[in-house]
């Protein structure tokens, strides 16, 4: 019967989503914006200057639209830009008028940092995939401060993704202008078979007035990085047909970049507390394998260079979800996507090289990608670790299919495979099939996902990390997963529904499921008013229902009812408060702090709170929120707060707190929970930097501290010094002192 009503679901989804638009085409917003790419017939200089006899030919784009704070307004200063080409990249030069050019702010001069779109800021958003999805951002201001990021399916800016480009921004009489140079290679552009178009949108955020403009706009609920309404970049395929381009022989093997590193220093040995002298060296590979094939080699994987989790404190009785940094496995994100982010989701990178917070080394990792037919894309990722704290030699396989039905619309297919390679029955695969259905005529969004996994005989069990609601499957077993959603994304009303269940024995050792054995259904409202008068942009509202259900369906075991209100103003203040109400049952004992059980019973919840934050735009920027709510047979009272300074375009300094008292009426222990993240940044030239880091937990008594050193001497080049030192129960230890070369070769 299970099986029967799995297939059903399958068939039924599948139906909902085949009657979409084809590929060919688009109607909805952001069609009406087209500019045509030119080619750039001389050496370009990029210096932000435009000074280039091809920067003076041809015509401009359209102004662009405000998005905030009087959307869909012409803004009070016009934003203009063209495209240029040659056969190894493509050209944007962004013009951009003020009025008022001393109150022009640069004050971000590093990389990768969010506060760099509290400046004034340019920033070139490409969908090369054009599969309405799929985001690549790259945002300069005159500092010369840099950020890339991609982006998938509205989810968030991941600023780990890094890739090599360049950027120059200058003033002029009347304002500033910006010069982007975007390499093909890492937008998948074979210059001898072009795209014909592709998603393109120019954001200039302009911060005397917290304002922030679109080519396309992006209007509410959309994000900012809504790909499938972007405009469109076209004559790209004139690329063809320039000297070097036209009539070259393909090769099998073709834009060929290799990246080798070397890393060496000093590293406390846990076994007996000794400074060990490591080395090591590795490479990572890339290649095109002719028109429609890509493929990614990494030989003896280190990380040394990225920068530590944030200190967390988890006071639930799940885990929690922490976002991948390394670049190997954010390179193609979007494609081994599958599920719902951050709760249930088949494939997590994470689970790969990291055990509870332990490094498993990486042997090698093997990926390809490809297009074999026009809207169908290919994935195979493979990576062999070696054995490490308790771990053996083990395969890691994942396989992807995806075809695009037009408009962002999509069905596909997935696996995932981790395989000991020592004991044959120590396995887990599952395989699965996701759709969304989406169309820019319309706000109605449509999505699912079911899975089936299998997990071996000789299976260990699942570490929290990846069975986060703590059940324990039993080796041998064989269970499905399904999932839906409904939205609908209208500018003034966004009703939900939302429908899963996960099975009692269904297990992904390579995914994040945060519970198995319920189900879950959700339904929310919300309502967005636009003012635009008194000083006040909009008000938010929403309501909503969260149920978990036994997997037999006989007993609730979740119940809570929430509302969230919030006030934004013009100016970029914004309050807002919430309420939630309703039970929730606990269904193992399980400890916090270090000697407190919360045992397993059904408790009432009540949450409170209220919260506020200043301008982003502001040289000291401020989020503060405070709450109280009932725990488990208790009460808290706590709060957040977040703290950004940028007295200057040299420092940055970012602060966050978490605070949480408990108090029992029982005999259990009181606790004070606390976590404190501060990050320096020093920001010596757009190519030489220093971060500080350093993390307190409180009921762990432990402190880390991390600082990195990282100069960009060439293009994809890096030069890296990183040091870290805990300290713990009042014992300090110092970690490890590492010197990192990486080279890129193309």
């Amino acid at each position: 019967m299970k099986t029967l009503c799995f297939t059903l679901f399958i068939v039924v989804c599948s139906l909902v989503i085949s009657p979409v638009h084809p590929a060919s085409g688009h109607t909805g917003p952001g069609a009406d914006r087209v500019i045509h790419a030119a080619p750039a017939n001389q050496a370009m200089k990029i210096d932000g200057r435009l000074d280039e006899k091809t920067w003076q030919q041809g015509a401009y784009s359209r102004d662009l639209v405000e998005r905030k704070p009087k959307l869909r307004q012409t803004p009070p200063v016009r934003t203009y830009f063209k495209v240029r080409f040659d056969h190894e990249a493509l050209y944007i030069g962004v013009w951009c008028e003020e009025d008022q050019p001393d109150q022009i702010q640069a004050r971000i001069r590093t990389r990768d940092s969010f506060s760099l779109f509290s400046d004034d800021t340019l920033s070139v958003k490409i969908d090369s995939a054009h599969d309405h999805r799929t985001t690549l951002g790259f945002a300069v201001n005159l500092a010369g401060g840099r950020i890339d990021y991609l982006s998938v399916n509205e989810k968030g800016m991941r600023t780990e993704y890094d890739t090599v480009w360049q950027a120059r921004a200058t003033r002029f009489e009347k304002g500033w202008t910006a010069e982007f140079r975007i390499p093909l290679e890492p937008l998948g552009i074979d210059p001898r078979h072009p795209p014909e178009r592709l998603g393109l949108n120019i954001t200039r955020d302009h911060a005397r007035r917290s304002a922030t403009y679109d080519w396309a706009v992006m209007a509410p609920p959309l994000t900012p990085i809504a790909a499938s309404h972007y405009g469109h970049l076209v004559g790209l395929t004139g690329i063809a047909k320039l000297k070097g381009v036209e009539g070259k022989r393909p090769s099998r093997l073709g834009n060929l970049t290799v990246s080798p590193y070397g890393i060496a220093g000093f590293e406390r040995l846990e076994a007996n507390d000794d400074i060990g002298f490591p080395w090591d060296i590795g490479v990572d590979a890339h290649a095109r394998l002719g028109p429609r094939w890509r493929s990614e080699l990494t030989i003896n994987t280190d990380f040394a260079q990225v920068e530590v989790d944030n200190r967390v404190v988890n006071l639930s009785r799940f885990g929690l979800f922490l976002p991948e940094k390394r670049d190997f496995f954010l390179r193609d994100h979007e494609l081994f996507s599958l599920g719902r982010p951050e709760s249930a989701q088949l494939f997590h990178s994470r689970r790969i090289g990291l055990n509870q917070g332990e490094r498993i080394p990486i042997a090698t990792g093997i990926k390809l990608t490809g297009t074999p037919s026009p809207g169908t894309r290919v994935g195979l990722l493979e990576v062999v670790t070696r054995p490490a704290h308790g771990q053996p030699w083990t395969s890691n396989l994942v396989g992807r299919v995806m075809h695009e039905l037009g408009g962002g619309s999509n069905v596909g297919f997935m696996f995932t495979d981790r395989r000991s390679l020592e004991s044959p029955g120590d396995n887990n695969l599952v395989f699965g099939i996701d759709g969304t259905s989406v169309s820019s005529r319309s706000p109605l969004l449509f999505s699912f996902f079911a899975l089936s996994s299998y997990t071996g005989p000789d299976a260990t069990r699942a570490t929290e990390e990846v069975d986060s609601s703590g059940a324990t499957v039993a080796a041998g077993t064989y269970d499905n997963s399904i999932g839906l959603d409904l939205q609908w994304r209208g500018e003034l009303i966004r009703p939900r529904l939302g429908y899963a269940v996960y099975g009692e024995d269904f297990r992904a050792d390579l995914g994040f499921f945060r519970r198995v054995g319920v189900h879950q259904s959700t339904v929310g409202f919300e309502i967005e008013p636009r003012i635009e008068k008194h000083g006040i942009e909009k008000l938010t509202w929403d309501i909503w229902a969260d149920t978990f259900l036994s997997i037999q369906g006989s007993e609730v075991l979740d119940n809570v009812l929430g509302t969230e209100f919030a006030v934004r103003l013009d100016a970029g203040f914004s309050i807002r408060a919430f309420a939630h109400v309703g039970t929730v049952s606990v269904l193992e004992d399980f400890t916090v702090g270090s000697d407190t059980t919360i045992v397993a019973d059904t408790y009432g919840i009540q949450r409170f709170g209220v919260g506020f934050n200043t301008p982003f735009t502001w040289d000291a920027y401020i989020d503060i929120n405070g709450h109280i709510r009932d725990y488990f047979g208790g009460q808290l009272v706590g709060g957040w707060t977040g703290i950004v300074l940028k007295p200057s375009s040299l420092f940055r300094l970012e602060v966050g707190a978490e605070v949480g008292q408990v108090d029992f009426a029982d005999e259990r222990p009181d606790f004070l929970s606390a976590v404190v993240n501060g990050r320096l940044n020093i920001g010596f030239s757009p190519e030489l930097s220093l971060d500080l880091y350093s993390g307190y937990n409180h009921l762990r008594n432990e402190t880390l501290m991390q600082g990195r050193l990282r100069w960009t001497y060439r293009p994809g080049s890096d030069l890296f010094v990183v040091y870290q030192h805990n300290l713990e129960d009042d014992k300090t230890t110092f970690q490890s002192l590492l010197f990192k070369a990486q080279l890129y070769w193309q």
